[in-house]
């Protein structure tokens, strides 16, 4: 699973877009290569290079509404 991490334990899975809280952080890495290769494919990313992945748009993280 190749997720975004949007801190304050919420993160963004890439493929399914799905928001949830992030409880396995020791089993996060930086994204390799080829696991963007994978999402690239999938058309879930426009283009990456060595500092920068560019995403199309994703839907906006939930936050808390105003009473």
């Amino acid at each position: 699973m190749l997720i975004i991490d949007w801190k304050e334990e919420l993160v963004q899975d890439i493929l399914s877009d799905d928001f949830f809280t992030n409880e396995r952080s020791a089993d996060s890495h930086p994204v390799r290569d080829d696991e963007l290769e994978m999402v690239l494919c999938a058309g879930r990313v426009e283009r990456f290079n060595a500092r920068h992945v560019y995403m199309f748009s994703l839907p906006e993280r939930p936050r808390p509404t105003l009473e």
